[in-house]
């Protein structure tokens, strides 16, 4: 009977004792998560701390881009009631490197392959189309607002330069891409600035970390991209008197873009 007694008081002591405060201080020397302890000193499996992704947590990525640009120019003497401007879908692809700062901005370098270009109609149903080629550089500042974990919508800005590699005048109908000896009369250096918008997921496949980016931006062309020289040809060029006028010949580049990107976490 004294051995039950003593066995009684000894189990209504060790009941006591703060085994909750003792497991947390374990686990947490083992480097586990202590949120989900409960009172009576019986725990669920604690997560290491730093395995997932975390919302605001630095991040490093590269990959490629690609989608589609509605591209036009906008013209400074261009007679409205005998051209209007016709846009054109064109292509552009390239990579980039992103990196996420804990305070939610990211910076996104990024080199492209990327055309340019617009259309002219004329009354007469004659066709100007310019396409042209060029390296594209951007630098976008994203602001990424995450709704969960992984998940997040982002704003941005970003200036743009561009290096021209080439360009291709087509004439006759609205349908036509024919070549022609004429000259673009395109500047070799442009730069611009852009904002845009989209939609950001950070996925997790096993040690690897994926990062996709679906966005839209407005491409506003800064820089007058009509070179005009001595040997400008004023009569083969679609424009009006009005632009032999010094400050009064200007084309400046606008589009509509939108892009889909893929990374890989480094």
């Amino acid at each position: 009977m004294k051995k039950i007694s003593l066995f009684i008081i000894v189990a209504f002591a060790l009941s006591l004792l703060p085994f909750d405060t003792i497991a947390q201080q374990k686990a947490l020397k083992k480097g586990y998560s202590t949120t989900n302890w409960c009172v009576s000193g019986v725990s669920k499996k604690g997560k290491k701390s730093g395995s997932s992704s975390k919302v605001g947590s630095s991040n490093m990525f590269f990959g490629i881009k690609g989608g589609v640009n509605l591209a036009s120019m906008s013209y400074v003497g261009k007679n409205d009631s005998l051209y209007t401007v016709n846009r054109l879908l064109l292509p552009f692809g390239g990579i980039f490197f992103e990196y996420d700062n804990p305070s939610g901005l990211s910076i996104i370098p990024t080199l492209l392959y990327k055309e340019d270009g617009t259309g002219l109609i004329g009354t007469n149903q004659t066709y100007y189309r310019l396409v042209t080629n060029n390296i594209d550089f951007t630098l976008p500042i994203a602001y990424d607002i995450y709704i969960t974990e992984n998940f997040a919508p982002f704003i941005y800005i970003a200036p743009d330069i561009s290096y021209n590699i080439g360009y291709k005048i087509g004439g006759g109908t609205i349908t036509s891409d024919n070549n022609d000896k004429g000259s673009s009369y395109y500047r070799s250096f442009n730069y611009g600035a852009k904002a845009g918008l989209g939609l950001k997921y950070i996925l997790n496949l096993g040690s690897l970390k994926w990062l996709i980016r679906l966005d839209g931006a407005y491409n506003f062309g800064l820089s007058n991209t009509l070179d005009i020289s001595e040997d400008f040809d004023f009569n083969y060029y679609p424009i009006t008197d009005m632009w032999k006028t010094e400050g009064n010949h200007m084309r400046k580049n606008r589009g509509i873009e939108v892009g889909l990107s893929l990374g890989i976490g480094l």
